[in-house]
């Protein structure tokens, strides 16, 4: 099988989390990839809009878009193929549980974002980490929820979240989990993306557990250096961290590109 679709994630594989920079060797790598014919893909935990917003979005002509883990599917053009969002109930849930627990979350909406209490630590560190500004507190009024940023300390087991039906909880290395709808992941969408064009087969790269079912399923899956040992586990190659290059290192010694 000739596999010409390729995902990136975009935190800490296309963009060091560090100085929140996209190395020029992985956007001149991805150019020389769809040069030779490759579909080159975004397939981010953030929502479109706030995806927008990263510098890997305009940094490269992309070929189609896979947001909020999963739940957003859009092509070249930015139209929307596909879109799953919570309903008010579920929503209610998880915003009860993070209240009795003291944790505070931001919701990310279909066209904007708030907070459900004020930030703390985690919180500060992570949007920090994440190159995001803080939004305001504000009440939950029937907006589109698409999914949460829950700030707990790295060490949280998540108990209380994983026992609520219906969401999914991918924790990070940093002081937070992404929370969307149960059902939805980055490899189903792009299962959905491949379908719509009538294609077989995908590479993926990535860093964290919201890439890990994506790297499972893909043909050739490759994990970055500084990325989460359990990703790197499964990987089929293990590059060097973004800050070393690693979209171009994979690209140079990785089987698959040969």
């Amino acid at each position: 099988m000739d596999i010409r679709t390729i995902f990136f994630d975009v935190d800490g594989t296309l963009v060091d989390p560090k100085t929140h920079t996209m190395p020029q060797s992985a956007i001149d790598t991805i150019k020389k990839l769809q040069e030779k014919g490759y579909m080159c893909c975004i397939a981010t935990g953030r929502p479109y809009e706030n995806a927008k917003e990263t510098v890997a979005f305009s940094a490269v002509d992309w070929d189609g878009y896979i947001c909020c883990n999963g739940q957003q599917v859009l092509d070249k053009n930015h139209n929307y193929i596909y879109q799953k969002a919570f309903t008010k109930e579920l929503a209610l849930k998880v915003m009860d549980v993070a209240r009795e627990l003291h944790h505070p979350m931001c919701c990310m909406t279909d066209g904007d974002w708030f907070m459900t209490m004020e930030p703390d630590k985690n919180c500060k560190d992570a949007m920090a980490a994440l190159k995001m500004t803080i939004p305001e507190v504000a009440i939950f009024d029937e907006q589109t929820i698409l999914s949460f940023i829950l700030f707990c300390d790295p060490s949280y087991d998540y108990q209380p979240y994983y026992a609520i039906d219906g969401i999914r909880v991918n924790p990070s290395y940093f002081p937070y989990a992404d929370v969307g709808v149960l059902g939805t992941s980055k490899a189903k969408a792009i299962t959905i993306f491949l379908q719509h064009y009538g294609l077989e087969g995908f590479i993926a790269f990535g860093d964290s557990m919201n890439d890990y079912d994506m790297l499972e399923n893909a043909n050739v899956s490759i994990a970055m250096g500084q990325g989460d040992k359990r990703v790197q586990e499964i990987a089929s190659f293990v590059t060097k961290a973004v800050d070393d290059d690693g979209i171009q290192y994979a690209y140079e010694n990785c089987e698959i590109f040969k």
